[in-house]
């Protein structure tokens, strides 16, 4: 499909077409500081390093963690309003995409359901210790870098329940004296 302004743009300024194509959609590289909360609606980020979770505020003011994006995942921030915001757990490098095409689009969709489908699948087990499990299993590498008050969140049990679990679990494979 043929884009009347690039053309023109690239006529007028002796530029290719691909060169200009490639200027004009490439990805931003942002180095966001642990703590940050994106929210502006419309855009859409590759973290390359470091973790990201979403989260909601409840009108209590209590923060429940929705999902945990780590790197090679991508997340949106809704171009409609939204209660859902994005913060940096720490030092990040994110890659922010700048008119996606429809494969990009799937591909981030795509991760996206699978994440929604986790959490879905993270609700409907009975135990928490089985909750646990299944996040462990999903992102193994997460489990000593997020915070444990957020990782209790959203596996929606108490952070003690949590410390619980990890305490029992490292009991029983600690061998018999």
């Amino acid at each position: 499909m043929k884009n009347f302004a690039l053309d023109t743009y690239a006529q007028c300024f002796i530029i290719s077409a691909t060169n200009l194509h490639k200027t004009m959609y490439a990805p931003i590289i942002q180095h966001v500081p642990k703590g940050m909360i994106l929210s502006k609606p419309g855009q859409i980020y590759l973290v390359k390093k470091g973790v990201v979770r979403e989260f909601i505020t409840l009108n209590s003011g209590d923060e429940v963690t929705t999902q945990m994006i780590p790197e090679k995942e991508y997340f949106f921030c809704s171009s409609k309003s939204s209660r859902q915001k994005y913060q940096v757990l720490e030092a990040s490098i994110l890659q922010r995409m700048e008119n996606p095409g429809p494969r990009e689009l799937t591909s981030i969709l795509e991760e996206t359901l699978s994440r929604i489908e986790l959490r879905a699948e993270l609700l409907k087990l009975k135990r928490p210790g089985e909750r646990l499990e299944t996040f462990e299993k999903q992102y193994p590498n997460l489990c000593n870098r997020v915070p444990h008050y957020h990782v209790a969140s959203l596996l929606n049990i108490t952070p003690q329940t949590l410390s619980r679990i990890r305490r029992i679990r490292a009991l029983r494979k600690r061998p018999p004296s």
